[in-house]
């Protein structure tokens, strides 16, 4: 019972702030519905020994967003999620983004449309003809997210997509060294395996900027294990993840350099 308390209380503080942001996302087309299949990241989680904080000690007052692509599909990051990825990009002012898993583009969208003035933002995703041929392997249930001929349809429709550079390769080959430390933000959403999360991960300490840089991954404590535990690990053992956090009621980890 204690326990049941404890998730409908959490239910009810994601809906709270979604009211409190409403003049920023708009109400049309938000439900409670939703919110409540939201909070489902709450209720998935199995451990948490990253410590936690909540998304308002990050981004103090309040932060006018533009939320496009309300509505999720399987495999998206959560609303509450894309709010706080924006808020983030919107607080800490960055323009300049390296995003690791473009799939749809909902998130790429979202960012792009939060940055300061002319954005540059370099999304990587695995192309449906290589998923076969990756340098690690994949999990079988998770090669349906490879399984597409569009990826980042959901910002083909900008006029400005220029600013929008997809790179179509395995996360485990890209090698651009002219842009290492040169990234504001990181968002890391590749393969959920151990080996291709500590590969992305250290794409991502490489291309951030080592003075001011922020790494967001997504779905920590969820039904991925390999993101927790391959997590759980750096944040126990690495001293470069002395300072990760895990933003509560989101599946959401955050580091600033």
């Amino acid at each position: 019972m204690i326990k049941l308390i404890k998730l409908i209380k959490q239910k009810i503080k994601i809906f709270i702030k979604y009211l409190k942001l409403g003049t920023c996302l708009g109400t049309k087309g938000l439900n409670f519905d939703q919110v409540l299949d939201d909070a489902l990241v709450v209720m998935k989680g199995k451990k948490n020994k990253i410590p936690r904080v909540s998304l308002e000690e990050i981004v103090p007052g309040p932060i006018t967003a533009k939320i496009c692509e309300k509505e999720t599909e399987d495999g998206n990051v959560s609303l509450s999620e894309l709010l706080c990825i924006v808020s983030l990009i919107r607080h800490f002012k960055v323009n300049k983004i390296f995003e690791i898993g473009t799939f749809d583009g909902r998130t790429t969208l979202n960012m792009h449309q939060n940055s300061l003035k002319d954005p540059k933002i370099y999304t990587l995703d695995l192309p449906a003809t290589d998923a076969d041929k990756t340098v690690y392997e994949l999990h079988d249930w998770e090669k349906v997210y490879t399984d597409k001929t569009a990826p980042g349809r959901k910002f083909s429709h900008l006029k400005d997509k220029g600013s929008i550079i997809q790179i179509l390769s395995d996360s485990a080959k890209f090698e651009r060294q002219d842009l290492n430390d040169y990234f504001d933000f990181i968002f890391v959403d590749g393969s959920h395996t151990k080996k291709y999360v500590e590969n992305d991960t250290e794409l991502a300490l490489r291309l951030v900027n080592k003075e001011k840089g922020i790494i967001v991954w997504h779905d920590y404590d969820t039904e991925w294990n390999d993101v927790t535990n391959t997590m759980e690990d750096y944040y126990a053992n690495d001293e470069r993840f002395k300072d990760i956090k895990n933003i509560k009621e989101t599946s959401l980890l955050f580091l600033r350099k």
